[in-house]
């Protein structure tokens, strides 16, 4: 741990990185900053100190992008604990695990796209959109239905779609509601009348 070298490296190195232990044994204390994606290196190098500092049995975790042979980056998730002392008891040797998270890593990513532009359509759409559970209770409305009907955000809290819908149509958004909720319909139109704020239809 105080010199930062790689002083020993299993098999499944060159199934996830392509490279033979051996590359990395040769690097010696450079490894560290020729293996981890720039923008990771001071974190890794964080986690590095605090495993040097750490007491017996503690584990240090860390998400980092590693250098593989082809020139892409894999995302790793390391674990690591101390296991070896200097008779001065600082840390000499610490045992290091590394899992493959990629394809974990790039889904979430993936995910987190998908939603940043979901909100942005949401949000921006010039119609209103409403998004409630099944009893009734409003999760997310975007500022095209506020405007529409009136209500802030705060004052949806105690109202539900139906109580929004007008009387003579509350028959219709429920029989549309219920087939979608049985799973007969995997969506349903209705034309309904609102209600605002103070009682106007619109």
């Amino acid at each position: 741990l105080q010199t930062g070298r790689n002083v020993y490296a299993n098999p499944q190195v060159a199934r996830v990185l392509g490279y033979p232990p051996e590359k990395l044994l040769a690097l010696g204390g450079g490894v560290v900053a020729w293996l981890v994606h720039p923008d990771d290196l001071p974190a890794v190098r964080d986690r590095l100190g605090e495993l040097a500092r750490s007491p017996d049995g503690h584990v240090v975790e860390t998400e980092f992008r590693a250098k593989a042979a082809d020139g892409t980056y894999r995302w790793l998730r390391c674990r690591a604990v101390v296991f070896s002392r200097q008779p001065d008891g600082l840390a000499h040797l610490a045992l290091g695990i590394g899992r493959d998270v990629t394809d974990r890593k790039l889904a979430l990513q993936s995910l987190a796209a998908s939603e940043a532009r979901y909100r942005a359509v949401f949000d921006q759409a010039a119609v209103g959109i409403a998004v409630w559970r099944p009893a009734g209770e409003f999760l997310s409305v975007n500022p095209g239905f506020l405007a529409l009907v009136g209500y802030s955000p705060e004052e949806l809290v105690d109202l539900t779609p139906d109580a929004l819908a007008h009387a003579d149509d509350r028959p219709a958004v429920r029989a549309a509601a219920d087939r979608v909720l049985a799973g007969a319909a995997a969506s349903a139109t209705v034309d309904v009348r609102l209600v605002r704020k103070g009682g106007d239809p619109v």
